[in-house]
């Protein structure tokens, strides 16, 4: 009888000890040294790669590089000094479609604290894949297509109301919605509506 106490506890153990192993070691953001997400299948069947690869060997969640893969070959490659983005394997951007299997944005979350966060947006097309730009902050409480017209909106604060003798919150002209299009243009009668509702 306590041989079999004595085994039943020694596999409790090792099967705790090798769940806290796994839980340690299942590739978290912060320990990864690259992370991938696959986008869409574009117009000809075949979708990008793209992976975000760390630039140091800091632990601290953000990744410095993006690199774009198509049909196995590299077709884009972006790093700059103190570039930092988030994500997690699967989950690095959103994708907006542009033309109907023909042009696409990548947009990448680039933390912004204490101010809100910017957007890093990459266009590519069968032919060419390169930087857009990289958007004003914005707290981004709208993230997608809200009016479906096949633009891609992102809405929100721009900065954050410090409320004082002098200022009062909330303050409507920090709040702005801007549509990715041939640039980041300010989507005025979104802008407008939503800073109606904010009146009330």
């Amino acid at each position: 009888m306590k041989e079999l106490k004595y085994i039943l506890t020694l596999a409790f153990l090792t099967l705790l000890f090798a769940c806290s192993y796994n839980v340690k070691n299942s590739g978290t953001a912060t320990n990864d040294k690259s992370i991938f997400q696959n986008s869409f299948q574009h117009g000809d069947g075949i979708s990008d790669s793209i992976v975000l690869a760390k630039t140091d060997t800091s632990d601290n969640g953000f990744y410095g590089k993006i690199l774009i893969f198509r049909k196995k070959k590299l077709v884009f490659e972006y790093t700059e000094k103190d570039l930092e983005i988030t994500g997690m394997s699967y989950s690095i951007f959103v994708e907006q479609e542009i033309l109907f299997h023909k042009e696409y944005f990548y947009i990448f979350k680039l933390p912004g604290a204490p101010s809100p966060d910017n957007y890093l947006v990459i266009k590519t097309t069968p032919d060419t894949t390169f930087l857009f730009g990289i958007t004003e902050p914005n707290s981004a409480e709208i993230f997608g297509d809200i009016d479906n017209d096949g633009k891609f909106e992102i809405g929100g604060w721009s900065d954050w109301c410090e409320e004082d003798e002098t200022h009062k919150c909330p303050d409507l002209s920090l709040y702005k919605v801007f549509e990715i299009d041939s640039g980041f243009l300010t989507d005025t009668t979104l802008t407008n509506y939503f800073r109606h509702f904010m009146k009330k």
